[in-house]
């Protein structure tokens, strides 16, 4: 496997479009915030957890701009 083609499938699992970005991070954020009100729980669903809002970060960050400029356009297109 190539750079270029490794470079491809990372810029695919982390540079999602805006929609998906949403529809990943909130719920992995809800899950942490869930697991982290909650200090019983199983240690397994507790790294489940920090590695899906670890994953949910990265995208929200790298997501953010198109989240923000698809707002922008939505907002200008419907007055």
């Amino acid at each position: 496997m190539d750079l270029q083609n490794m470079k491809k499938i990372l810029k695919k699992i982390f540079m999602l479009p805006p929609i998906p970005t949403l529809l990943v991070s909130i719920p992995c954020y809800v899950f942490v915030i869930y697991v982290l009100s909650n200090g019983g729980m199983h240690p397994v669903i507790s790294y489940a957890a920090y590695i899906l809002s670890a994953y949910a970060l990265i995208i929200t960050c790298t997501g953010t701009p198109g989240i923000i400029k698809g707002l922008r356009t939505w907002i200008t297109n419907h007055p």
